[in-house]
């Protein structure tokens, strides 16, 4: 199996550091797929997707590998699938199968670190991965490749998650999306976790100030009311942010703007209870 890094496959520099969405495929199919001894995925329909796409091991919760889509072909008789069997490498085909189109893959590649992802309720083909999940993706692509490109994107969000880290304590278990940290005075942070850019939830802010951005897609510029939707991930780490809280959504240039930010709140009187 090839793998990124250690030996295994480089990327070409030209390769997208992203992929967004994502087929399903059981075994043993799909580690003939990613031992690079399948190019033919037989469906029975035409895709018309075609790029970088993320490989799903079917009932394991993860994304272990990236391939490209390059064709689809057929439909196809059935004496035109077996004569192809080396492609596919589906064994038999029956008269009656109805997986007459080929789904052409090249360049596939095993993840050295398979990613977990949420698997949306009725997905059997596709699944559109949420953004933490291609960031995560993307960060493996751009180490295998030697570049930084697609490291940049979101390095300041995980440089900003190292910080918290080491300088505040959790609040919880940290979830895919969110991740909760204890500030001064009992208050609570949540970062948007793999983002490009840093994003958190607070209660507090004292701004305006340069380099942050109030975000609200019902209000810009506005803070959340309390009553107003929100990622809910902020219920299981930080339950003073959630739904039935006024927050703040603030977007945020980068590591040293953050402390500043989290020194105003510092400066704040202590909340009152009740």
């Amino acid at each position: 199996m090839r793998g990124l890094g250690g030996g295994g496959l480089t990327m070409r520099t030209d390769d997208p550091p992203l992929v967004h969405d994502a087929l399903i495929i059981d075994e043993p199919w799909i580690s003939k797929i990613l031992r690079g001894e399948k190019t033919w995925e037989l469906r029975s329909r035409h895709t018309t997707k075609r790029g970088w796409i993320g490989l799903i091991r079917k009932g394991s919760g993860k994304v272990v590998g990236i391939a490209r889509i390059i064709d689809s072909l057929g439909p196809m008789s059935i004496d035109e699938i077996r004569a192809a069997e080396s492609l596919h490498r589906s064994g038999s085909t029956s008269e009656t199968s109805r997986y007459r189109h080929a789904w052409v893959l090249a360049d596939a590649v095993a993840l050295s670190s398979p990613v977990d992802y949420e698997h949306p309720a009725g997905a059997v083909i596709w699944v559109t991965l949420a953004q933490p999940v291609v960031e995560s993706i993307g960060m493996q692509l751009a180490a295998a490749r030697g570049s930084h490109a697609g490291a940049a994107l979101i390095r300041e969000s995980i440089a900003a998650e190292a910080w918290l880290n080491e300088n505040f304590k959790p609040t919880r278990e940290p979830t895919l999306y969110v991740a909760g940290f204890k500030l001064p005075h009992g208050r609570e942070l949540a970062l948007n976790r793999g983002l490009k850019r840093i994003q958190i939830w607070v209660a507090d802010f004292q701004g305006p100030m340069d380099g942050v951005r109030v975000l609200n897609r019902l209000r810009p510029g506005e803070r959340y009311s309390a009553l107003q939707p929100r990622s809910s991930n902020l219920k299981a780490c930080t339950p003073t942010l959630a739904v039935g809280h006024p927050v703040y959504h603030l977007d945020i240039n980068d590591v040293v703007t953050l402390g500043r930010v989290i020194s105003g709140i510092a400066r704040l009187p202590r909340p009152s209870i009740g």
